[in-house]
C-alpha cells in the first residue's frame, strides 16, 4: 500500500496573471485549456483530469484533480508543478491523499461502518461520533452490499472515505477495475498539511487512519503540522515556447479534428486552415485582446467557397 496524493489546492497571494510559470507546467504535461474568463481557467487531460486556476479579491488558487495529479506523475511533471506553488508564499487549503488495497470491498466497507457506529474507530484524538458517520451502501452488479462509508461531517477540516473503488468506478464510468478497497483522508487547511505532504503523504495518511483502520508500516516517520522542507524535488525543466507548442500539438485532440475537418473540406483545407491561424495571430496581436473577440466565428465568404466540395446536379 503506498499513498498518494489524489486532489490538492493550494492558495497563494496574487493574480491569475502572475502563474505564467504554473501554466507552463501544465501546458507540458499535455493539458489544454477548456475555459478561460477573468477570473478563471480550467485545463483538462485526455484522462478527464482537471487543473483549475481561480482569482479571489488578492489570492490565486490552483486546484487539481487526483486524475490531474495521476497525468503530472505520469510525464515526470508533477515534483515541477510543487516546485513552482512552493517558490512563493502558499499555503495548501486542501489535501486528498488515498491508498488503493486490491481486494475484494464490501466486507471490509461494511464492518468499518459497524465498527465506527459501535464507538471503536478514532480518527482524532476521540471516536468518531455517531452523527459523523456517513453510509452510502448499495448492491453492486456482482450481488454485494457495498459503497462508501465517510467518518466526519463533510464540512469538517479532516473527513475520511472508506469506499469500494471497483463500484465506485462502474457507477461513473462503466469500467471494471477488480476489485479495490481505497482509504482516502481529505485534510482542510487547519489540519496544517504542506507540500511535503503532498509529494510524500505517507506520514500524513497513517498519523490519521492508524491503527483503527489500518496498520501503518514499521518505517513510517511521524507527522507534524505545518512541516515544510525535508524532501527533494527533482530540478524544474525550463521548457522553450516552441517545446510547450509542440507538446501542446501533439496532446491537443481539438488539434488532430481541425486537420481532419481541413482534410475533409477539399485540397485547400489544410493552406485555408493555415491562413485562419495566421489571421487569427495577427488580429489578437493588433488590438490586443483576445483570439475570439478578435476574430470572431464568421469565416471568410471566398474561403469558405473555395473550401466548400462543388454541388452536383440531381
Amino acid at each position: 500500500m503506498t499513498p498518494f496524493a489524489d486532489d490538492l489546492r493550494v492558495s497563494m497571494p496574487g493574480r491569475l496573471e502572475d502563474l505564467a510559470a504554473l501554466r507552463s507546467v501544465i501546458d507540458a504535461a499535455g493539458f489544454s485549456c477548456v475555459f478561460e474568463r477573468g477570473d478563471e481557467q480550467l485545463y483538462r487531460c485526455a484522462d478527464d483530469g482537471t487543473v483549475k486556476l481561480r482569482q479571489f479579491q488578492q489570492v490565486a488558487v490552483a486546484s487539481a484533480s487526483g486524475l490531474a495529479l495521476r497525468q503530472l506523475r505520469g510525464v515526470g511533471l508533477f515534483d515541477s508543478y510543487l516546485s513552482v506553488l512552493g517558490s512563493g508564499p502558499h499555503r495548501v487549503t486542501g489535501l486528498h491523499v488515498a491508498a488503493d488495497i486490491y481486494i475484494e470491498a464490501s466486507a471490509i466497507v461494511r464492518r468499518v461502518a459497524a465498527r465506527a457506529r459501535a464507538g471503536k474507530v478514532q480518527i482524532t484524538r476521540r471516536a468518531v461520533a455517531p452523527g459523523d458517520i456517513d453510509e452510502h451502501l448499495s448492491t453492486d452488479s456482482w450481488g454485494n452490499r457495498t459503497g462508501t462509508v465517510y467518518l466526519g461531517k463533510p464540512s469538517a477540516e479532516l473527513r475520511v472515505a472508506i469506499y469500494d473503488k471497483r463500484h465506485e468506478q462502474w457507477c461513473r464510468r462503466g469500467v471494471d477495475i477488480g476489485p479495490c478497497l481505497r482509504f482516502e483522508l481529505r485534510v482542510r487547511s487547519k489540519i496544517g498539511a504542506t507540500l511535503r505532504d503532498a509529494h510524500s503523504p505517507a506520514a500524513l495518511f497513517f498519523h490519521y487512519l492508524a491503527p483503527d483502520l489500518i496498520r501503518a508500516p514499521a518505517a513510517v516517520q511521524p507527522w507534524t503540522p505545518y512541516t515544510e522542507g525535508g524532501f527533494t524535488l527533482q530540478p524544474r525543466p525550463d521548457f522553450t515556447p516552441w517545446e510547450l507548442i509542440d507538446r501542446k500539438l501533439a496532446a491537443s485532440a481539438d488539434v488532430r479534428r481541425l486537420i481532419e475537418l481541413a482534410r475533409a473540406a477539399g485540397p485547400h483545407g489544410m493552406d485555408l486552415l493555415c491562413q485562419r491561424l495566421r489571421a487569427m495571430a495577427d488580429a489578437a496581436e493588433t488590438s490586443g485582446v483576445g483570439i475570439a473577440r478578435a476574430v470572431g466565428s464568421e469565416q471568410p465568404a471566398a474561403e469558405a467557397a473555395s473550401a466548400r466540395p462543388s454541388a452536383r446536379a440531381h
